[in-house]
Parts: structure tokens; C-alpha cells; sequence
């Protein structure tokens, strides 16, 4: 499923640059973000396994009436309504979903930021011991590539923050 949004982000943050060409010429900044729900485990199957569970424990009355509702995850043409993994209104939500280990993770952030996105709001099922998951496991691996480089930018200003909280 990554393979086909990578495809997708390509052509679309360009066509968003393209579109936003005279705000760029008249000194302002255009930036494209992106929303993916993080499920990250300590293996790529462990996250699989929780991926699960929650699709198997979701509240398809309250999915069925939350897909109802007109939202930019409609916008993406590659999402199937009724795709409890993937779809319109799934069970895992978020725009893109990135389930896998850290190593993975971490990888799958640096192909997105390569495929021309600027920034991310993370979300996560379990939100607070997600996070602190993620703070842990994945940032120090996102903090091992090159400091300098564009892709880390966003990345460096979250592990401030979350080094705050």
C-alpha cells in the first residue's frame, strides 16, 4: 500500500507547488503534510498482530456512521470504502497508516519525506503509550541519519518538543 501513496505524493506535492507557484514567487512558504496513523511494535509482526486486533474489535456502527461524513480522506482515489485496514472511515483511521517495526517505521518516513512531503501530524490508536513508544524507539533512529539534511528538519523540532513533554 506505501508503493502506490509514495507514487501518488509524488505528482501530488508537485502539482501542489505548481498550484502555489506565485505564493512561492511572492516570498511565502507552501508546505504539504501528511497525517498517517503510526502502529509500531518491536517487530514488523507484533505491529501486524495489534493491527489486527484493532480491526477485529472495531465498532462498525460508529465506523459505518463516521464514513458518512465528508472528510480529505475521500480525496485520495486509492482508498476503498469498506477496507477496514485502508479505507474510507477504517477501523485504524488516519490518511496513511504505517504499521510496522521501528527500523521500518523510520524508513517509511524518510521514503515520504523523499516523495516530497514537508511535515507530519502523527496519530496514533493508543495515543499516550504510542507516543511514548515512538519517542523512544523510533526518533533515535530517525536522529541517526544525517542531522543536516531536509528530511529531518520537522522530525528535529518533534523530538524537542516531545523531549519537553
Amino acid at each position: 500500500m506505501l508503493v502506490l501513496i509514495l507514487r501518488s505524493l509524488l505528482s501530488f506535492c508537485a502539482f501542489i507547488r505548481l498550484g502555489a507557484r506565485y505564493e512561492i514567487n511572492n516570498g511565502r512558504q507552501v508546505y504539504t503534510l501528511l497525517n498517517p496513523l503510526i502502529v509500531v511494535r518491536e517487530t514488523e509482526g507484533e505491529a501486524e498482530q495489534y493491527a489486527q486486533a484493532i480491526i477485529d474489535h472495531a465498532d462498525r456502527e460508529s465506523i459505518a456512521g463516521r464514513s458518512r461524513f465528508t472528510s480529505d480522506a475521500h480525496a485520495w482515489k486509492g482508498h476503498q470504502k469498506g477496507d477496514l485496514r485502508h479505507g474510507v472511515g477504517s477501523a485504524i483511521s488516519g490518511n496513511v497508516q504505517l504499521i510496522s517495526s521501528p527500523e521500518q517505521i523510520a524508513e517509511q518516513f524518510l521514503q515520504l519525506k523523499e516523495a516530497g512531503v514537508d511535515g507530519f501530524q502523527l496519530a496514533f490508536y493508543d495515543f499516550e503509550p504510542d507516543l511514548d513508544f515512538f519517542g523512544k524507539r523510533v526518533l533515535p533512529l530517525l536522529k541517526q541519519v544525517d542531522s543536516g539534511s531536509d528530511a529531518l528538519c520537522n522530525f528535529q523540532k518533534s523530538i524537542q518538543y516531545i523531549n519537553r513533554l
